[in-house]
Parts: structure tokens; C-alpha cells; sequence
């Protein structure tokens, strides 16, 4: 009883101490909970940067803690939102940033560090390195292609559209010569393709005008100048126009091939004002370019050509020459223009030379003999000569007295008379035989010494040499007493 009675009574006693021990038991933990936090510390801070081309590129870091409560992620040199502070109780951190395009030559270095803290300390990741590359060195710009298309409107001018391909050009500069309203035009081109329009004043002179566009582009790393781009706006068409005979065309007039010397039917041209109001015509004539002298203006009933009205002119050929013979008619329209304007009609035609032959039964060899001997100083029988055209032209024989005559030898002992080959009706005028056709000429003989006498007749023409020749042989005798 004792011992149990004792045994209550320590129970008893013990009462609160035991349950204070219980309390300190459980409190013992408590304490060492209570103790000091351990300083944070950064196992791994790393970064990652995916790049675009000329626009920069995307940090994305990452860090694994322990102890941490909050981050500062610091980088030099600086960038916009930096230092960067976060709770960052997390034992796994991530975070990232957008680095500026690097348009420099040079690349940029980014030192990125990293501060984590809690109520213990701090501690500090090591720095993370990430480099933006230097932007490529920008070329010279390029002009890949310059051209230039034009649509004309008549009596109006004419658009322009002008189109390049370049490469790497900022801004550009488009030139023009004789100038022109608006130009230079200069602007931005940093596309690649670039395209301009431009309206050509309406050409009113009797001359085509030659614009030349330049094309210049730029960068800051230089500039290139384009090929030139030429453009024509055609001269204004003439309120009057020609319109000669085929073969001819508006601008030449072409005459049938003709024998020299001989002057053919006028050929006429018609001359059409093509305006809406008359033309005045201050004159026409033959100009002074080729064989002005080959060309003859016979008519001319051009003065005041009304509204869409037509005139003409008749025009000659005769010429002075064998080949092609060219020339001109210039036609003074004082209504175009302020002070009127000079339109040409080109003239083209060919001369020919004539062929003939001579013919008489006494004829042998070109030389036509007598056939008896002729007594001193009496003339024999007239000797006729047929002269007959067997070219493909008419035949010229210049009026006499200059159109037959002797040469060579003696020439007293010989008489020559042109006859039918001269100009019945006109005396003065030459005689034109046509081809297939014939004339005559007549020869006497008298002697002026005995033996055998020679010379020589010459028909003036259009023949090679301009005359044909007839070698002349006779024998004078002296009669007996």
C-alpha cells in the first residue's frame, strides 16, 4: 500500500511537470525549425537566343534555386525593363527578353548576371554571355533593270511609264533631259520595285524631240547610276501631206525613168491639208539639194487651202544626166506654227541614155561612101541618111543650127542638113523621136581637091557621148578639059 500510495502520490506530483515535459518534447522541433534559413543558392542560371535576321533575337533564361524568395536578373550594357526583379520562390526560374536588331558593324555583347535573395543573404549566379552578331555590311545598291514605255496620244504628248528592279537602295533619283516639269524626282525606293509616270508636253514642231531619263539610287554604303532610258515623241504630223502617183509615197515622188535630156509629161502630186482650219501656203519651189536642175515646177495652184481641201502641184523631169537624179520641193505652210514651217517632197527619177542607128544602102562600117566620083567643086546626088530610136527611150536631136555638123577631116568638102530630124513646127525647139521610130538627115559631097576625101557627121542627141557620128568618104576628080 505503501509503495502503490507512494506511487499515486508521485503520479499526482508529477502531474504537470510530465505534462511541461511533454511540452518541451514537442517543442523541440520548434526550435530547430526556429533556427537560421539557409542562404539561397543558384545551381544552374543558363540562356538560350534564337535570332531573326536583322531584327534582333529572344533571350530566354533559365535557373534552377534553392532557398530563393526573390530574383534580379541585371545586364550591361542596358536594355529597356532592366534590372529585372521577381519573386522567384520557385526552384525552377524561367524567364526572356528581346534583344534590339544590331545595325551596327560590329557585334554587341550582352552580360547577363543573376541575384537571388532570401532572409538569410543573398547569393549571385555566374554571368551568362550572349552575343548579337553585327548586321552584314550593306552592298552597293543595285540596279537590276531600267525601262520605259511610252503611249502616245496624237497632237496631245504622250504617257510615260518607267519601271526599275533594284537591290539594297534606299532612295533614288530620276533625271530627265531636255527637262521636264517635276524633275528631278526624288524619293524613297527601298522597295525593290519601283515604278513613275510622267506626261510628255505635245510636240508641236516639225522635229522629233529625244528625251533621256538617268536613274540614280543610294544607300549609306553608295550609289549607282542606271542606263539611261531614251524616249522619242515624234514630231507633230504636218496639217498638209503629199500624195504623189504610185510608185511614190508621202514623203517621195518618183518619176518614170526618161532619156537625158528629154523632158517627160508632169507627173502631179496632190496636196491635202489634213487640219480643220485653212492653211495659207506662202510658196513652193524647187529646192537647191541634188540635181535641182533636173526638175522643173510647172504648176502650182496652192495659195490658201481650206479645211480638209486639197491643191496640186505638176512637176517636170528632164534630165541632164544618166542614173538616178534626185531633188526636193519645198512647200512653206506660213499656218503652222508661229512662224510657219517648211515641208519637203523628196524628188527621184533616173535618166537614160538614147540609142540610135543610121542607116543607107552606101552605109558600111559607120562610113558612108559616095558612090561616084565627084567633079572639083560641084556637089554630088544628096545622100539620106535614116536615123532610127532603138533605145528604150525618146530620142533627143537638138534644133538646128546646132544640131548637126561636121568634124574632122575636111570638113568644107562635105554639107550636112538635118531634114526631117529637125522641128517642122518649132524651128527652135529640138525634136523628140520615139522609140521604134525615125528621122532623117541629109549629106552632099563637094570636093574641093582631087583623090579621096573623109570626115565626119555628127547628129547632136541623147546617145552616149550625146551624138551620133557617121564617118563620110568621097573622091574628088578634076574633069578633063
Amino acid at each position: 500500500m505503501f509503495h502503490t500510495s507512494i506511487r499515486l502520490k508521485l503520479g499526482a506530483a508529477l502531474t504537470v511537470p510530465i505534462v511541461a515535459a511533454a511540452i518541451m518534447v514537442v517543442g523541440a522541433p520548434q526550435i530547430a525549425l526556429g533556427a537560421s534559413r539557409p542562404v539561397p543558392a543558384v545551381l544552374s542560371f543558363t540562356a538560350t537566343k534564337n535570332s531573326v535576321p536583322d531584327t534582333g533575337g529572344n533571350v530566354v533564361f533559365k535557373a534552377k534555386l534553392k532557398y530563393a524568395s526573390s530574383c534580379e536578373i541585371t545586364v550591361s550594357p542596358s536594355l529597356t525593363g532592366f534590372p529585372k526583379s521577381f519573386s522567384c520562390s520557385s526552384n525552377l526560374v524561367t524567364r526572356s527578353v528581346t534583344l534590339r536588331a544590331n545595325n551596327s558593324a560590329a557585334p554587341i555583347t550582352y552580360t547577363f548576371g543573376m541575384v537571388v535573395k532570401n532572409s538569410a543573404g543573398s547569393a549571385a549566379a555566374a554571368n551568362v554571355i550572349v552575343t548579337e552578331g553585327a548586321s552584314p555590311a550593306l552592298p552597293v545598291p543595285v540596279v537590276l533593270s531600267f525601262m520605259a514605255t511610252k503611249t502616245s496620244v496624237p497632237n496631245q504628248g504622250a504617257k510615260v511609264i518607267l519601271k526599275a528592279a533594284l537591290k539594297y537602295a534606299s532612295s533614288c533619283e530620276i533625271t530627265v533631259s531636255p527637262s521636264l516639269k517635276g524633275f528631278p524626282s526624288s524619293s524613297s525606293c527601298s522597295s525593290d520595285l519601283v515604278k513613275r509616270s510622267v506626261s510628255l508636253r505635245a510636240n508641236n514642231s516639225g522635229d522629233p524631240i529625244t528625251y533621256t531619263f538617268g536613274l540614280i539610287v543610294t544607300n549609306s554604303a553608295g550609289s549607282t547610276a542606271a542606263t539611261n532610258v531614251v524616249v522619242t515623241e515624234g514630231a507633230a504630223p504636218p496639217p498638209i501631206s503629199f500624195t504623189p502617183p504610185p510608185p511614190g509615197t508621202s514623203t517621195t515622188a518618183v518619176f518614170a525613168a526618161e532619156g537625158v535630156f528629154v523632158a517627160d509629161d508632169p507627173l502631179v502630186v496632190t496636196v491635202t491639208n489634213n487640219s480643220a482650219t485653212t492653211q495659207v501656203i506662202a510658196s513652193a519651189a524647187i529646192g537647191t539639194v541634188g540635181d535641182s536642175g533636173d526638175f522643173t515646177l510647172i504648176r502650182d495652184n496652192c495659195a490658201s487651202i481650206t479645211a480638209h481641201a486639197n491643191c496640186s502641184l505638176a512637176i517636170q523631169f528632164q534630165p541632164t544626166g544618166a542614173g538616178t537624179r534626185t531633188g526636193a520641193v519645198n512647200v512653206v505652210d506660213a499656218s503652222w506654227g508661229t512662224a510657219g514651217t517648211t515641208l519637203q517632197l523628196k524628188l527621184r527619177g533616173t535618166g537614160v541614155w538614147a540609142t540610135a542607128t543610121v542607116s543607107n544602102r552606101y552605109i558600111h562600117n559607120n562610113v558612108l561612101t559616095f558612090p561616084a566620083n565627084q567633079v572639083l567643086l560641084t556637089e554630088s546626088p544628096v545622100q539620106s541618111v535614116t536615123l532610127t530610136n532603138v533605145g528604150s527611150v525618146p530620142l533627143y536631136i537638138s534644133p538646128a543650127p546646132n544640131g548637126i555638123g561636121l568634124i574632122g577631116g575636111e570638113t568644107t568638102d562635105f554639107i550636112a542638113a538635118l531634114d526631117t530630124c529637125a522641128n517642122q513646127l518649132v524651128p527652135a525647139a529640138p525634136l523628140i523621136v520615139s522609140v521604134g521610130q525615125s528621122c532623117t538627115f541629109q549629106v552632099n559631097f563637094e570636093p574641093t581637091a582631087t583623090g579621096t576625101r573623109t570626115s565626119n557627121v555628127a547628129v547632136v542627141d541623147n546617145t552616149l557621148d550625146t551624138q551620133t557620128e557617121l564617118g563620110l568618104e568621097g573622091v574628088g576628080f578634076e574633069k578633063a578639059a
